[in-house]
C-alpha cells in the first residue's frame, strides 16, 4: 500500500486535475465530474483528502448507524453537524428565507439521531423559559458540545456537581464534629437521661444564573455553503463554554461598585457581567476570608507555595483541607506567567532536589509536593493587592489559588439548550446557547468569612 506522502499527492494532482477540467464545462458537466472523481477518493484514498485542499469527504459515519449510506456521512459530516444544518434550514424556512426547507432525507435522520440520544441520555430538550421552536437543536449536539467543554476546562471538572430542581437550592453543612462525653453505667430504671448533644449545621444558599452566548453571521443559506461552518461554530462554542465557565468558578464576584470588585478594582461592571452571578473561589481569599492572604510583595519561593497548606487548616472544628486523603483534592491553581515563575524555583528544577519529577525532565511543573498544579489563564494577573484593575497595563504581577475542590459544589440547573435562528432582513444567522448554573461555597458557620479552605498569593 502507497505510503501517506504518496496518497496525498495523488489525492492533491487527482483534484487539481477535477478542477481544471471542470472549468469550461457546464454546471450540470461540472457536477457530473465532481461527483465521479468524489466517489472514486471516498473508495480509495479517504485519509488522504483532507490533506487535498480543504476538501473533506468521510465514508466512515460516527457510531449509531443512522449516518450510514447517506451523502451527509461521506461529506465527512457528524451527528451534531447535521442536527445543527437541520436547525439552520429549519429556522430559515420558517421565517420565509427558504422555500424548501431542510430536505426529507436530513429531516428523518435528525429525528432518528435525535431519539436515540434523547432515549440513551435522559436528555430534556425542552426544558425553555420561553415557547418551544423547531429549529431546536438535538440531543447530540447538545451533549456532545457540553461534554467536550468539560473535558476542555481545568477547574470546573474537579469540583463536584449536582442538578438543581429550583432557581434556589440549599446545601447543608456541619460545623465542628460533636465531642464525645464519658458516660456512666445507667443501672436503674429512673436514672437521670444522659447529657445531649445538638448537632451543628448550617447551611448554604446556590442560586442558579442564566448564562449564555448569542453569536450571528452573514451568510447564504444554501445547504452546502454552511457546511464549512459547522465544525468552526461548534469549536468556538466548546472553547468558550470551557474557559469561560473555569472563569466564572474562580472569579466570580457579586459586587457591583465603582470600586470593590475583584475583577475591576477601579471601573464598575455591568450588571449583566458574567462576574457578577456568584462569588467565586479567589473571592473566598481576597474578600470573605482576608486571613487566607499572603502577600509575597516579592519573587515567589517554594516556602510560600507551601505555606498556603498551613492557611486551609481548620483548627477549631479538626478540618486538615490542606492535607486530604486523596492529595488530588488539595489544589493549586496559577497563571501562566506565574506557572514559568515556579519551574524555575530551584527546588523543583533539578533532579537532586526534586526527583524525577523535576522540570528538567518532566519540562513543567505538575505538583507541588503531593498536590496538583494547574496552569489556567482563569487565573489573572492583577495588581498588588490581588485584584484586577480595568486599566490593563496595571496588572503585571501573578497569583496562586490553592483551595480544596470539596469546600465546592456546581449545581446546574439547566445544562444547556441550542437553537438556531435566520434573519433574512438583515442576510444573517445566529444561534443561541444557554445554560443555568450557580456556585455554593462550604462554610461551617453558615458566614462566607467562615471559609478556611482557599488561600491565595498575590503580589508576586
Amino acid at each position: 500500500m502507497a505510503d501517506t506522502a504518496t496518497r496525498d499527492a495523488v489525492a492533491r494532482e487527482l483534484i487539481e486535475k477535477m478542477d481544471a477540467l471542470a472549468a469550461g464545462l457546464s454546471p450540470e458537466q461540472q457536477t457530473e465530474v465532481t461527483e465521479t472523481v468524489k466517489r472514486n477518493l471516498e473508495e480509495l484514498l479517504p485519509a488522504a483528502i483532507d490533506a487535498a485542499g480543504g476538501r473533506k469527504y468521510n465514508a466512515t459515519p460516527e457510531p449509531g448507524g443512522e449516518l450510514a449510506g447517506t451523502k451527509y456521512a461521506r461529506l465527512g459530516m457528524s451527528e451534531i453537524d447535521v442536527q445543527f444544518l437541520h436547525g439552520m434550514l429549519t429556522a430559515a424556512h420558517s421565517e420565509g428565507f427558504s422555500k424548501r426547507g431542510p430536505p426529507e432525507e436530513l429531516s428523518n435522520l435528525v429525528d432518528a439521531i435525535t431519539k436515540r440520544v434523547a432515549a440513551d441520555e435522559g436528555i430534556n430538550l425542552r426544558a425553555m423559559d420561553t415557547t418551544d421552536t423547531s429549529s431546536l437543536i438535538g440531543a447530540q449536539y447538545v451533549s456532545t458540545v457540553w461534554d467536550y467543554a468539560m473535558q476542555q476546562a481545568k477547574v470546573a471538572p474537579l469540583i463536584q456537581s449536582f442538578t438543581m430542581t429550583d432557581k434556589t437550592g440549599y446545601i447543608p453543612v456541619f460545623g465542628a464534629p460533636p465531642v464525645p462525653l464519658l458516660y456512666s453505667e445507667s443501672t436503674q430504671d429512673d436514672s437521670a437521661d444522659y447529657t445531649s448533644q445538638d448537632v451543628n449545621f448550617q447551611r448554604v444558599t446556590v442560586t442558579a444564573s442564566k448564562f449564555g452566548l448569542h453569536q450571528k453571521w452573514s451568510g447564504e443559506m444554501e445547504e452546502e455553503s454552511i457546511i464549512p461552518f459547522l465544525a468552526a461554530v461548534r469549536k468556538r462554542q466548546t472553547d468558550a463554554i470551557a474557559f469561560y465557565g473555569d472563569d466564572v468558578l474562580v472569579n466570580g464576584d457579586t459586587t457591583i461598585a465603582a470600586t470593590g470588585n475583584i475583577n475591576s478594582d477601579d471601573a464598575q461592571l455591568a450588571s449583566n457581567n458574567r462576574y457578577t452571578a456568584f462569588d467565586g473561589i479567589r473571592h473566598a481569599a481576597l474578600v470573605d476570608n482576608t486571613t487566607n492572604v499572603t502577600n509575597a510583595a516579592a519573587a515567589l519561593t517554594y516556602t510560600h507555595l507551601i505555606g498556603l497548606r498551613n492557611l486551609c487548616l481548620d483548627t477549631t472544628r479538626f478540618q486538615d483541607w490542606s492535607h486530604p486523603v486523596n492529595p488530588n483534592e488539595f489544589v493549586y491553581l496559577v497563571n501562566p506567567g506565574g506557572e514559568v515563575a515556579i519551574s524555575d524555583l530551584d527546588e523543583l528544577i533539578t533532579v537532586d532536589k526534586y526527583g524525577p519529577n523535576a522540570v528538567v525532565l518532566a519540562g513543567e511543573v505538575a505538583r507541588i509536593g503531593r498536590n496538583p498544579l494547574i496552569s489556567t489563564m482563569a487565573v489573572p494577573q492583577t495588581e498588588a493587592d490581588g485584584k484586577v484593575s480595568a486599566t490593563a497595563s496595571n496588572n503585571t504581577l501573578d497569583q496562586v489559588v490553592a483551595f480544596n475542590t470539596n469546600a465546592y459544589s456546581v449545581g446546574y440547573l439547566r445544562r444547556m439548550t441550542v437553537e438556531a435562528y435566520r434573519r433574512p432582513e438583515r442576510d444573517q444567522n445566529g444561534i443561541i446557547l444557554f445554560w443555568r448554573m450557580g456556585l455554593a461555597r462550604y462554610t461551617p458557620t453558615g458566614a462566607a468569612s467562615g471559609m478556611v479552605h482557599t488561600a491565595v498569593i498575590r503580589n508576586i
